[in-house]
C-alpha cells in the first residue's frame, strides 16, 4: 500500500490506510498503531500530524510503529484518527529517480546468478497484474506483457509473460555470527473453573531481555486472557466396565444421611435404621473459620437439640429444642462457668456461698434467708416498684402563676419530678442546659418571694410559682444566686407510679 496523491496515508484516507489509527503520548516518541501498512507505505522525514500538532518520523519500526524525531508535543490520543504526509525530500521528483538508479545499481551489482534473489511479490492467481508488473515464480522472475489474471507465468504463456531473471543458487556464504540462546518458559497449570490452563509463570535459559510472564498459552501462541487460554485438561473419558463388590441399599435413604455397615464384611452398605456405632470417638470437625454443630432431629426433620461449639467465645452450648425448633432451654460453658437459661449454677472455684456477686445464698436451718442488702433484691411482690413513667414537653411559665399537665398515668404517681431547661443563656447556663428544680421557697428582703411547689393528683401535675419568680445559682461560679427570666427557662414535668 502507498500513499495517495497529494502523498497522505491516514484514517480517513480512502486507499491508503483508511481506519487505521494511532496511539500518540504526550512527552514520548513512540507512536503505536492498528490496521495500517506503515512499513511499507511510510518513511524516515514524513510527517505525521493528529490533534492540531506534527512531528517527523525518523524511524518506521514495524506496521504498528514509529519513532518519532522529537517527543510528541500535541495532546496524547488511544487508538485516534491521524494522517501522514509525505516529506518534503521524499516527495521530490528527484528523489524518486534517485531511488530508481540505486536500485538499478544494486541489481548490475548483483552476480547474474543472484538477480533472481531480489525481492518481488509471489505471483497469485487470484490477483488482476497490470502490463510490465514484475512477480516471482518457480524460481525465476517473471515480467507481465499485458494485463492478465490467473494466468501462470511460464514458457508456455508467452503472450502474458517473459522471463526476465532465472533464480539460481549461489555458491554457500559463511557461517553467521552465533546468536543469543532463546528462553524456555516455566509453566504452571491454573484453575479457571472447570477447566485447567496452563501459564508462563516465569523463563529460564535465555539470554538477553527475558520475555514478559503472566501470559497463558492458547491456540496461537501466548494471551493475556484466561478465557482464551486452552483448555489441557481434555474431556473425561467413558465409564469403565467392571463393578466393585460394595453393596449399598436400595432406597429408603435420604441425601446427609450416615451411612453404615451392613454386615461384619465390610461389603454391605445399610441404612441407619437402628441407629449407628462409632467404636472409639466420634469426631464433629468445624470448617475453617467456622464452628461445630452436632444436631439431635425427631423423625420430622425437627432440630430438638444442638450441641454447639462457638469458635470466637470459646463456649459450649447444650440446647434444648420444642416441637416448632425453637429454644426451650440452654446449658452454655464458658472458662468462668456454667449458665442455664439466663441463670448461673456454677463458679470458676466450685460453688461458693454468700451474699457477694457470683455466690449463692444459702438458707439457714429454720429455711430463712441471710441478711442481705435489700437493694439487691428487685421486682419482689409488693416492693412499690415504679412501672410507668410521664414526661411532659417543654412548659413556658410566668412568675406568680401556675403550670398544669395531664400525666395519663393513671393513677397518682409515687414520684414527681421537675426540671428547669435554658432555651436563653443567663446567669453562665447556655442554651440545652437542664438540671432538677426540687420544691422550696424563701423570702429576700426588698425583693419579694421565691420558689415553686409541686402538687400531684390522679391525672394531673401542677407546679406552682412563688409572685417573685424563680432563683438559682449562677452557673459561673456558684457563689451568687440571681432570678431568673421566665422567658428564658422552660419547665419540664417527670412522674412515675
Amino acid at each position: 500500500m502507498s500513499l495517495v496523491y497529494p502523498y497522505l496515508y491516514g484514517t480517513n484516507i480512502e486507499g491508503a490506510g483508511l481506519g487505521s489509527v494511532a496511539t500518540l503520548t504526550n512527552g514520548s516518541r513512540v507512536v503505536t498503531g492498528l490496521g495500517g501498512a506503515w512499513e511499507s507505505a511510510l518513511e524516515w522525514g514524513d510527517d505525521i500530524s493528529a490533534g492540531g500538532a506534527f512531528a517527523i518520523i525518523q524511524e518506521v519500526v514495524s506496521d504498528t510503529e514509529l519513532l518519532l524525531a522529537t517527543e510528541w508535543a500535541g495532546p496524547s490520543q488511544v487508538n485516534g484518527p491521524y494522517v501522514v504526509r509525505r516529506g518534503i525530500a521524499n516527495a521530490d521528483p528527484r528523489n524518486y529517480g534517485r531511488k530508481v538508479a540505486e536500485y538499478l545499481a544494486t541489481l548490475r551489482g548483483l552476480p547474474e546468478n543472484m538477480r533472481g534473489l531480489y525481492p518481488y511479490p509471489a505471483w497469485d492467481a487470484a490477483t488482476t497484474y497490470p502490463k510490465d508488473a514484475v512477480v516471482s515464480h518457480a524460481a525465476a522472475l517473471w515480467l507481465a506483457l499485458r494485463a492478465n489474471t490467473g494466468v501462470e507465468p511460464s514458457e508456455a504463456a508467452a503472450a502474458d509473460w517473459a522471463e526476465w531473471l532465472e533464480a539460481t543458487p549461489g555458491p554457500q556464504g559463511a557461517p553467521g555470527v552465533d546468536g543469543l540462546d532463546g528462553w524456555s518458559p516455566e509453566l504452571a497449570v491454573i484453575a479457571d473453573g472447570a477447566r485447567r490452563v496452563f501459564q508462563v509463570v516465569d523463563w529460564e535459559g535465555g539470554e538477553g531481555n527475558k520475555p514478559p510472564a503472566g501470559l497463558y498459552v492458547g491456540a496461537g501462541g501466548l494471551v493475556a486472557d484466561i478465557a482464551q487460554a486452552i483448555d489441557v485438561r481434555g474431556a473425561p473419558g467413558q465409564d469403565g466396565t467392571g463393578t466393585g463388590d460394595v453393596v449399598g441399599p436400595d432406597g429408603g435413604v435420604a441425601a446427609g444421611e450416615m451411612a453404615v455397615f451392613g454386615s461384619g464384611t465390610g461389603k454391605l452398605i445399610a441404612a441407619p435404621a437402628g441407629g449407628a456405632t462409632a467404636r472409639n470417638n466420634l469426631y464433629v470437625v468445624a470448617g475453617v473459620g467456622s464452628n461445630a454443630t452436632f444436631r439431635l432431629r425427631d423423625e420430622a426433620g425437627t432440630n430438638r437439640g444442638t450441641l454447639y461449639w462457638d469458635r470466637n467465645l470459646g463456649q459450649v452450648w447444650l440446647i434444648l429444642h420444642d416441637a416448632t425448633g425453637a429454644i426451650q432451654n440452654s446449658l452454655r460453658l464458658t472458662p468462668a462457668g456454667a449458665t442455664v437459661g439466663n441463670n448461673a449454677i456454677w463458679h470458676a472455684g466450685n460453688l461458693i456461698f454468700g451474699t457477694g456477686p457470683n455466690q449463692a445464698v444459702q438458707l439457714d436451718a429454720s429455711g430463712r434467708l441471710p441478711a442481705v442488702d435489700g437493694s439487691r433484691l428487685t421486682n419482689l411482690p409488693g416492693s412499690g416498684a415504679l412501672t410507668k413513667s410521664f414526661v411532659s414537653a417543654p412548659q413556658t411559665w410566668a412568675n406568680n402563676g401556675s403550670v398544669n399537665v395531664n400525666h395519663g398515668l393513671g393513677e397518682e404517681p409515687k414520684l414527681v419530678q421537675v426540671f428547669l431547661e435554658c432555651v436563653t443563656a443567663q446567669l453562665g447556663w447556655s442554651a440545652g442546659d437542664r438540671f432538677m428544680l426540687a420544691s422550696y421557697g424563701n423570702s429576700v428582703p426588698g425583693e419579694g418571694h421565691f420558689g415553686i411547689i409541686a402538687r400531684a393528683g390522679a391525672t394531673t401535675v401542677t407546679v406552682r410559682i412563688a409572685t417573685s419568680g424563680i432563683r438559682i445559682i449562677n452557673n459561673s461560679d456558684g457563689s451568687a444566686s440571681g432570678v431568673i427570666t421566665p422567658g428564658n427557662w422552660r419547665l419540664i414535668v417527670k412522674a412515675f407510679a
